[in-house]
């Protein structure tokens, strides 16, 4: 593993930014490192979902800082977003997803993670790394998180429909990001300053990328051959979960709601948030993060390193 080198940004004397690309395999993932400048401060690692990169959080980012500085808060690209993230990857999967994001938290020096939060495919990259280090975390928490809600034949389909878009149309991505912010956002965001913002972080996503990426998402609900099985991951997890779901996001508040039931007793907590749709990190952010800190608050109690003094 290489590094070019770390332009530390220090916002203040308490404060701190690192952006920087570690290279894995010859792959590059760009990551952002920020927040609290004391080393022993809790760290957050939030994971993006397809089609997007780690710009996706940073409303939860503005929030964080602000009203809880006591975070580290670390996101980074996943594979398939930009051309030079899969130069030496014949195809993406869940196990090279979750093998850069060991590779980056060892390349940290990052021991202990307080939370997991990811996004869709994110979340599975979390669930997945938590399966073979269970100690590294505290706590998980996913969003939109999606296990075999659709047929296999639905999600092929969907995925082969993008690629042929991608690639055989005068628009290529720009459509997919036109279905995937109608899909994402609620009607009352449509055309607002986050929605036009996020269609055009998927614009400028490569169509290779998304291409390679597909059968990760189709691993991670449950399609793959690899035998990656959500739910009985959950069934072992020895850590806290909260599942957040967008009440307007389709069918995945009834199917998230139920996922708590699969854990042992009193690990796992589902919240529906009303108003919004998958991407409730843009829609309510506010109410994103407060829903977080309270539930580790109640969730971990006095373990917790962010109940304040």
């Amino acid at each position: 593993m290489t590094l070019p080198e770390d332009v530390p940004d220090s916002k203040s004397d308490d404060m701190f930014v690192i952006d920087a690309s570690v290279s894995n395999d010859g792959s590059y993932l760009h990551y952002r490192l920020e927040g609290n400048n004391n080393i022993s401060s809790p760290v957050l690692v939030f994971i993006n979902d397809t089609f997007v990169n780690l710009h996706i959080w940073d409303q939860i980012v503005v929030v964080l800082t602000q009203q809880y500085p006591e975070y580290r808060i670390l996101r980074y690209d996943i594979r398939g977003y930009s051309s030079d993230s899969f130069v030496n990857a014949t195809e993406i999967t869940l196990e090279l997803l979750s093998a850069d994001l060991g590779a980056l938290l060892a390349h940290l020096n990052i021991l202990r993670v307080h939370s997991f939060i990811g996004l869709g495919l994110g979340a599975h990259i979390a669930l997945h790394f938590l399966a073979h280090i269970p100690g590294i975390a505290t706590s998980f928490v996913g969003v939109g998180v999606e296990y075999r809600a659709k047929s296999r034949e639905d999600v092929e389909y969907e995925w082969s429909r993008r690629i042929y878009l991608n690639y055989n149309t005068e628009k290529g991505v720009s459509l997919v990001a036109d279905k995937a912010v109608a899909r994402w956002f609620t009607a009352d965001a449509r055309s607002g300053p986050e929605w036009l913002r996020v269609r055009e972080m998927i614009a400028q996503g490569s169509a290779e990328g998304m291409e390679k990426v597909a059968s990760a998402v189709i691993e991670s609900v449950g399609y793959g051959d690899s035998g990656y099985d959500t739910k009985h991951i959950l069934s072992t997890l020895l850590v806290p979960a909260l599942f957040i779901c967008g009440a307007d996001d389709s069918v995945l508040p009834e199917e998230m709601e139920g996922y708590p039931a699969l854990m042992k007793e009193g690990l796992g907590q589902f919240v529906e948030v009303r108003r919004a749709s998958r991407l409730i990190c843009c829609e309510r952010p506010e109410e994103f993060v407060t829903i977080m800190h309270s539930w580790w608050r109640e969730a971990l109690g006095h373990h917790s390193p962010l109940i304040d003094t």
